[in-house]
């Protein structure tokens, strides 16, 4: 078992602020770097939970930045619009699931996994 699983969340103003800058970087990008840069910095530092959402956090980053990448070097051939709502849902669905284990007080189960949040 891992140091983040079966905790609930001691302090996540932190966790939130990633997750609400990840929410406006859907809007412009500026946000969105700043998210990971705040998740890359408070990795160490953070408790158990904080850090399983910090670690969740860089996964959906780097997640997005490929499946984003992909979508738009193949949009040429009309797959790539396709990928690109995907990796949107995909996004939109990670950090809402994440944010609400978040508030939930709960760190993630499996912060490097692909999927969607689940409490740990």
């Amino acid at each position: 078992m891992s140091d983040y699983q079966l905790q609930s969340t001691r302090d996540a103003r932190a966790v939130n602020l990633v997750y609400i800058l990840n929410f406006i970087g859907y809007i412009t990008i500026i946000p969105w770097i700043i998210a990971v840069i705040i998740a890359y910095a408070k990795r160490d530092e953070a408790a158990g939970p904080e850090r399983s959402h910090f670690n969740y956090q860089i996964q959906t980053f780097w997640g997005e930045v490929i499946l984003f990448l992909i979508g738009i070097l193949t949009t040429f051939i009309l797959i790539g619009f396709v990928i690109l709502f995907a990796a949107f849902i995909w996004s939109i669905a990670r950090n809402v699931t994440g944010f609400i284990t978040a508030s939930n007080g709960y760190g993630v189960r499996y912060p490097k996994s692909w999927g969607l949040a689940q409490a740990a």
